[in-house]
């Protein structure tokens, strides 16, 4: 099946989609409460671009490369989500 019109890769896409929406609110969370980027080269850009703008910035670069990611493997890109689902659980333990 084309992925373009397979369901599993839209809900793929939209879950990663989501995921960035959740790592927005989570690290913004983590760093107004004190903490830090532990990522030098998110840091890095954070300061170029300031925090919200690097997040949508990056948000917007991933679902893109996800896509891109996804036309040509499916399980790569619920792979990305796995990351994405650790990343968030790693902001998760930090608001804690």
């Amino acid at each position: 099946m084309f992925p373009l019109t397979d369901p599993v890769f839209w809900l793929l896409l939209v879950t990663l989609a989501s995921l960035q929406v959740a790592d927005f609110v989570t690290t913004r969370i983590v760093l107004d409460r004190g903490g830090y980027e532990q990522n030098p080269v998110a840091a890095f850009f954070m300061k170029i671009l300031t925090v919200n703008g690097f997040l949508v910035v990056k948000g917007v670069a991933v679902t893109a490369m996800g896509y891109y990611i996804g036309v040509n493997s499916l399980w790569l890109l619920a792979a990305v989500i796995m990351f994405y689902v650790w990343i968030i659980h790693h902001n998760m333990k930090s608001i804690n």
